[in-house]
Formats: C-alpha cells, structure tokens, sequence
C-alpha cells in the first residue's frame, strides 16, 4: 500500500483520516467552499484587490517546532488557494521578535496584473524586501 510509504507519521494519520470523509460530507464541504468564493468574488465588483495580513504571527525561527506554530498560524493566504484567486504576498517590516511579517495583494480571477503592479508600487516606495532578519543557527531541539 503506497500509504506505508511515507515516512511522516502526522503525514500518515492526515492521509488515513482523510480517506474516511464520506461522500456526502465531501459535498458539503465543497458547498461552503462554492459560498466562500462567490462572496469573494462578489467583493471584486466593489474593489480591485484585497489587502490583508499574510499571517496573524510572525515568521518562525528556525528552531521552532513545525507541529505546535503551525497550529496559530492563521492569515489570510488560504483564500487564494480555497477559491483560487491569484494572491501576492510582500514584506511589511519586522515584528517583536525581530522576524518578518508580510502582507497579501489578492485580486479577482485572470487580474494577476493588478497585485503585480501593486506590489511593485509597495516594493519601490519601501526597501522591507532588501532586509533580512538575523539568522541565528538552530538548537535543533526544537524539533524541525
């Protein structure tokens, strides 16, 4: 069973749990998803791109444990991907930590242009692409 041949055990159980959703919660699960994006889209019909949050934290360093930051990640680069909108995402400057943040241009379908533009605009009126954070070796004990 090509199951067994991933070696991730969380990767596992994802598949496993995933294999068990029924036909009918599928469905509905696609029916929120169809809702979602229409309202999306219907937002294009007053603006020509949304701009929001690409997380609601910080970036992680490097020695922080995948499982548990991942789990408050939040943000809002999944609505390009549930309703398949282009998304851009730029960065916007530091947080506390000293780690970056960034922000998402998202658009209406086939209008890639338009956050292309915006995001050039952003990127040559700041310099927050040009920085970087200090890099600090991982213990490697907090689980990569």
């Amino acid at each position: 069973e090509r199951l067994e041949l991933l070696v991730d055990t969380a990767q596992k159980e994802g598949l496993k749990k995933s294999l068990e959703i029924s036909a009918a919660d599928y469905a509905r699960a696609w029916q929120k998803k169809m809702e979602i994006t229409r309202a999306i889209l219907a937002q294009f019909e007053k603006f020509d791109a949304l701009v929001s949050p690409s997380l609601v934290i910080e970036a992680i360093t490097l020695d922080t444990n995948l499982q548990t930051a991942f789990r408050r990640r939040g943000g809002m680069t999944v609505l390009g991907a549930l309703c398949g909108v282009p998304q851009l995402t730029v960065p916007m400057g530091f947080g506390a930590n000293k780690m970056p943040l960034g922000f998402s241009f998202t658009s209406n379908l086939f209008a890639e242009n338009t956050i292309l533009q915006m995001g050039m605009l952003f990127q040559r009126e700041t310099d927050w692409h040009r920085r970087k954070p200090q890099i600090v070796e991982p213990s490697l004990r907090g689980g990569l």
